[in-house]
């Protein structure tokens, strides 16, 4: 949905914005300057929103931007730690963007362990800049089913965007699949780069491991040849 007096500064949090469906209540955690809600706020997408950050200075930031442009009555700042001061509000939509995998998955764990977050209809659109893998596996072995993911150019570096629900229900989950994730089965421009991305993430390793005197284990193997198949499916790399 565009919106009618603002846009988005870059193609990582558009990524984000396309996994959010209409909702009663969003809510932005570590919202930074709360950019993502002030988009869905002025398109109507969210009806309100939460934003949360566990710093004051971003979140004072946030409201300032919510309140620039006239969206802060339908707006609510909690200064909280992960989701400990977000559940109570009951997001229909939750995002985490911009923080680490292990983080993410760290901030869902304190959750269910406190009771907090139970087996419902919220969605989650996750945004790991690092270790996409690491927070894969957590959701997959958890009980969050994977539901889509967006692939995202921004600045050089391709992110990855992950829209799941928590249903209870424990997944097992291969690491060839927690490294490459739904985005196999793309076959376009955008897919062949992040396979290329993983294939040299996966040469440092192997080179790393050689320069050690290790094997390389097996693991690794037939990731790398999952990965040498779907850039060959995508097309000449030399292209790009």
């Amino acid at each position: 949905m565009e919106a009618k007096n603002y846009t988005l500064p870059g193609e990582r949090l558009a990524a984000c914005a396309r996994l959010v469906s209409k909702c009663r209540v969003f809510a932005d955690v570590g919202t930074d300057h709360a950019l993502l809600p002030a988009y869905l706020l002025s398109s109507g997408c969210a009806g309100s929103a939460v934003i949360s950050d566990i710093n004051p200075g971003p979140l004072s930031a946030g409201i300032t931007t919510l309140t620039e442009r006239g969206l802060d009555k339908n707006a609510i700042a909690v200064l909280c730690d992960g989701l400990s001061g977000v559940m109570g509000y009951r997001p229909d939509v939750i995002v985490i963007a911009g923080m680490g995998g292990e983080t993410i998955a760290e901030i869902l764990s304190r959750a269910i362990s406190s009771g907090s977050l139970k087996p419902d209809k919220t969605s989650f659109v996750l945004q790991p800049m690092t270790k996409a893998e690491r927070l894969r596996q957590y959701l997959y072995r958890s009980g969050f089913f994977i539901e889509a993911e967006e692939l995202a150019s921004e600045d050089g570096r391709i992110y990855v965007v992950v829209l799941c629900t928590y249903d209870g229900i424990k997944r097992e989950c291969s690491e060839v699949e927690a490294y490459i994730g739904a985005s196999a089965a793309r076959r376009d421009a955008l897919a062949l780069k992040y396979f290329l991305k993983l294939k040299k993430a996966a040469a440092r390793r192997a080179d790393g491991l050689a320069g050690a005197g290790q094997k390389l284990p097996a693991v690794e193997e037939e990731l790398s040849a999952v990965l040498d198949k779907l850039v060959k499916e995508c097309g000449d790399a030399r292209l790009l």
